[in-house]
């Protein structure tokens, strides 16, 4: 297993092993489902010169991944298997984007390959 790939399953587990309250109210540990979903699809899309993403607990279990690099921030929350809302700013134009994504991630692929290319 590579370190990054370590790295990832490390950080996981921690999050699926969250104590009930982590959040000092009823905060729940990251399911199970939605972080093997997010691993799979954090391995399926990664690209060159982008970054692991930063992975954050959601206080219903949920677990959001963000990147923050290349004047663009993009955040994806993985609700639950398949069921996914991104959004992305880019800094240098100030649009902002929301998609949710189901069963089709292309648009998403297209963002986090747009995190990889200089300026």
């Amino acid at each position: 297993m590579s370190e990054g790939l370590k790295e990832l399953n490390d950080r996981l587990n921690e999050l699926t092993s969250l104590p009930r309250g982590w959040d000092g109210y009823n905060g729940q540990s990251v399911s199970f489902n939605c972080a093997q979903f997010a691993a799979d699809l954090i391995e399926h899309m990664g690209v060159a010169n982008v970054p692991k993403p930063q992975l954050v607990p959601g206080a219903d279990g949920t677990l959001q991944l963000e990147w923050h690099t290349n004047d663009y921030d993009v955040e994806v929350d993985v609700l639950s298997p398949y069921l996914v809302i991104a959004t992305r700013l880019d800094h240098r134009t100030g649009v902002q984007e929301e998609i949710k994504i189901e069963p089709d991630f292309w648009l998403l692929e297209s963002w986090i390959e747009d995190l990889g290319k200089g300026e």
